[in-house]
């Protein structure tokens, strides 16, 4: 009978312990609305004015017997209040979808987070080209990067956390248009035209300026006539008092032809 050869115990290899990269990669998987606020406290100035945007369109998922449904935006480039203009992820852009939630128990929904693509009814998550479900990839770990991801986690960048900051303050309202697969995306991506959405606070002070140079003009105007009328009643008077002056002259003339 054949000896059994006893086979050499299994030696799993794990990362060794880092703090900063554990931290790194708990907070990409479990990021909350807490976090997401103070991400957007901390932004520094100065504030975006206005996105330049395409509205994808709406993707609808089956969870169980739930169906959920998540708008789809690009957002091509932004501005700031002070004319500067950041594009995203050139050439094409960035993808957002709006959380629903659902998928982790973090409250993240109404937050719009980045996305790559669409995979088989599932999002890539904009984090997948940093992390790969265990660890950092190469990408991740390298500097600034690493940093950024420490401070923006599933944002990523600090500009795409200020998208997602517009975006919720900002709400754009979708078309509806139903997205199955990335080959719709791709396909709308290529086709539907690009458009602005200005931050609400610069649209009121836009038709606030509006009103004043307005209310100006008349004011203006009103005050250009009631000059000119002044100056027309003047005139009147000047001109009636000269005619007076003319009739009185003239009586005198006629009293000395009399009297010679």
């Amino acid at each position: 009978m054949a000896s059994r050869r006893r086979l050499a115990p299994l030696k799993l290899s794990r990362r060794p312990f880092n703090h900063r990269t554990d931290k790194i990669i708990f907070n990409i998987n479990h990021m909350d609305n807490e976090q997401v606020e103070q991400i957007y406290r901390e932004l520094p100035p100065p504030k975006v004015k206005f996105i330049q945007y395409k509205d994808i369109g709406v993707h609808q998922h089956a969870k169980g017997d739930i169906v959920i449904y998540r708008q789809i935006i690009l957002v091509e480039s932004f501005k700031f209040e002070d004319g500067t203009e950041v594009l995203l992820d050139h050439p094409n852009g960035q993808l957002f979808y709006k959380s629903s939630g659902a998928s982790r128990t973090s409250g993240l929904s109404g937050y719009y987070l980045p996305i790559i693509k669409l995979g088989f009814d599932e999002f890539t998550k904009k984090e997948a080209d940093y992390y790969n479900g265990e660890d950092l990839t190469p990408l991740g770990e390298a500097e600034p990067m690493k940093t950024s991801l420490e401070k923006y986690m599933r944002f990523i960048t600090i500009d795409i956390a200020r998208v997602s900051k517009f975006l919720l303050e900002n709400q754009i309202e979708s078309e509806g248009f139903l997205i199955e697969s990335q080959l719709n995306i791709d396909s709308r991506i290529e086709t539907i035209p690009s458009e602005i959405k200005v931050a609400s606070e610069y649209e009121y002070q836009g038709m606030r300026k509006k009103t004043i140079k307005s209310r100006t003009r008349k004011s203006r105007s009103t005050k250009s006539r009631t000059r000119k009328s002044k100056t027309a009643k003047a005139k009147s008077k000047t001109a009636k008092a000269k005619s007076k002056t003319a009739k009185a002259k003239s009586k005198t003339a006629k009293a000395k032809s009399r009297s010679t």
